[in-house]
């Protein structure tokens, strides 16, 4: 969603960025991703602002919301649309929060803003309050308080999110909240690393959820990383998949894997064919995630498969 392109420390990037350099010009579809530390103040002088729609600044190279402002603000970039922030190197204070969204509000074309990771609790207002429309937000392990999530849901990007990543919740009756509000717009939605929400019950939970929330539009669902426990893990798995199979418009689904004796894709595809409706087709495949050394499944519906 945010990377077609890396510029890295090395080779063309540093020679854009020498004192001989004759600069970068980055191709208007492009999104950015730079891993730089001391090259910033080189970089923003290098970056085509008419140009450059789309920038990932990665590997705490902001020290402060100071940093941040020398780098975007003053509306340098009017056709950023698309921008993931860093951790920075020192935890926000509130003034910075209120700094960032500064920053943000001179973005008059931003519409896609990825804060993961980014500890936001109390602040999330600051930030977002006088943003334009955003049709893609990403807050996963923002540690969202109750008011953040109150504000969220009754915010003015309500309307217009298509796409929105919340991993790390841990109420449930929050994440009820605000999906509530932005269900009807959704097109993609990752609901993954949420265990804490669904540790009492995770099929009861996790089913009330999705009947209480109109997700008309949904087309992508990642519910993996939930599964806590469970007295029977694949009777959960399987209630989940019951429940969203019922969402007309759901095209891909993220599953943890099922505890089967031979958790082979045949068995799992097999059993879950079993349980879909007549006039849908699915393609079950397991995957394997290099980053968690997890197993899961990827459930597709009609032409969605690969």
């Amino acid at each position: 969603m945010w990377i077609e392109g890396w510029l890295r420390e090395e080779g063309r990037i540093l020679k854009a960025l020498s004192a001989h350099g004759k600069g970068m010009k980055l191709h208007p579809c492009r999104v950015v991703t730079v891993f730089l530390g001391s090259s910033l103040e080189k970089l923003q002088r290098r970056l085509d602002a008419q140009v450059l729609t789309g920038l990932e600044l990665k590997s705490e190279m902001l020290e402060s919301a100071d940093a941040f402002v020398s780098l975007l603000g003053g509306g340098k970039f009017p056709n950023l649309s698309a921008l993931s922030l860093p951790n920075f190197a020192r935890r926000l204070e509130s003034g910075g929060f209120q700094t960032l969204g500064e920053v943000l509000s001179c973005l008059p074309a931003l519409q896609g803003l990825n804060l993961n990771g980014l500890r936001v609790t109390g602040q999330l207002r600051q930030v977002l309050q006088d943003v334009s429309l955003l049709q893609q937000l990403n807050v996963s392990n923002c540690r969202l308080s109750p008011p953040d999530v109150v504000f969220l849901s009754n915010s003015h990007h309500v309307k217009t999110l298509r796409e929105l990543s919340i991993s790390g919740m841990t109420n449930f009756d929050a994440t009820c909240l605000l999906l509530r509000n932005v269900a009807p717009q959704l097109t993609w939605l990752d609901l993954s690393g949420c265990p804490k929400c669904f540790e009492e019950d995770f099929s009861a939970l996790m089913t009330r959820l999705l009947l209480q929330c109109c997700f008309s539009r949904l087309r992508t669902l990642d519910c993996r990383g939930n599964l806590h426990s469970a007295e029977h893990p694949t009777l959960s798995v399987l209630e989940v998949f019951r429940a969203c199979d019922k969402m007309s418009t759901l095209k891909t689904l993220y599953l943890d894997c099922l505890y089967l004796n031979d958790s082979g894709e045949e068995q799992a595809s097999a059993l879950l064919d079993t349980m879909k409706s007549k006039n849908r087709t699915i393609n079950v495949q397991m995957q394997h995630d290099q980053d968690t050394y997890k197993t899961f499944f990827k459930i597709c519906w009609a032409d969605t498969a690969r």
